[in-house]
């Protein structure tokens, strides 16, 4: 019983890539060690540490696993970083009592006024809506520097972000040229893998010829 032409070009096909293939090339002895690998770049091996970094706020891209790392070694910028994280919820809460009495102050002229345009009377009309009128640039003149500490902590606090981000940026970096330079996979084997290719097919382009 003949054998099918699929199962010999396969066989055929094994036996050469065999006979072309080189063995692994192991390190020699001056081969530099290569770079630790970051842990965020490991499965299954992340620190209870860098789990809690992790579970405040930074774990979901590459980045923010990397940076988890780094700040896991660095406390001093971890602490900062905390420092920062407690300023947004401590300003929330220092600005309520304002935001509540703004919001007071605001239903009331909103209302005011109102009721003052209903009034039939224009003459009555005209000088109590002059007088809410009045009274309202009072208070917003009153509440200026209430709004413009507000307009100040935003913009302080888009700073900070925006340096947070280059940092993050710039310790990731640094991680990743160092994991790059010491972890490159060598090509050795995937060359060896182009030859015997190469050497294949040259064979089955023979086997084309009469």
């Amino acid at each position: 019983m003949s054998v099918p032409v699929l199962t010999r070009l396969f066989f055929s096909v094994v036996v050469l890539a065999f006979a072309c293939g080189q063995p692994p090339v192991l390190p020699t002895p001056d081969s530099p060690a290569p770079a630790p690998v970051p842990e965020a770049f490991q499965e299954g091996s992340v620190s209870k540490s860098l789990e809690e970094i992790k579970s405040r706020s930074y774990g979901g891209s590459a980045v923010e696993k990397l940076f988890a790392e780094a700040l896991e070694k660095d406390t001093a910028l971890a602490h900062l970083l905390a420092r920062w994280e407690a300023t947004a919820p401590a300003f929330a809460e220092h600005l309520e009592p304002f935001n509540a009495f703004d919001l007071n102050n605001t239903d009331y002229y909103n209302d005011a006024e109102g009721r003052a345009n209903m009034l039939t009377d224009s003459i009555l009309k005209h000088g109590v809506v002059e007088r809410i009128g009045a009274s309202r640039d009072n208070y917003n003149v009153s509440v200026v520097p209430y709004r413009k500490s507000i307009v100040q902590h935003n913009a302080i606090a888009e700073q900070v972000r925006d340096l947070v981000s280059v940092i993050e940026l710039e310790r990731t970096l640094a991680m990743v040229e160092v994991y790059q330079r010491g972890n490159m996979p060598d090509r050795k084997l995937l060359d060896a893998d182009i030859v015997a290719l190469t050497a294949l097919r040259d064979a089955l382009w023979k086997k084309l010829k009469p």
